[in-house]
């Protein structure tokens, strides 16, 4: 069973730290639906939202900073020079 979500806990985790979704699409879904469930849970606290080309951050005044950063698919990790 999966537990409900929680923002307020999620929050508190998140004090005064940066969470940050670096990837494709399928990464930014799943970052604007924690923002969703955080703009819902959290009416009465002051967001932001900012865009700057690949980079999205939403801040909530609480000290925590989320962002998304449209990765490039051609990156070359460590990994890859290893043969």
């Amino acid at each position: 069973m999966v537990n409900r979500f929680d923002a307020e806990r999620l929050l508190l985790k998140l004090r005064d730290k940066r969470l940050a979704f670096v990837g494709d699409s399928l990464n930014r879904n799943q970052w604007v639906s924690m923002v969703c469930l955080i703009d819902t849970a959290t009416p009465k606290l002051h967001k932001s939202m900012t865009n700057n080309g690949s980079l999205v951050s939403f801040k909530i005044h609480v000290s925590m900073n989320a962002s998304y950063v449209l990765a490039d698919p051609w990156v070359q990790t460590s990994d890859d020079l290893k043969l």
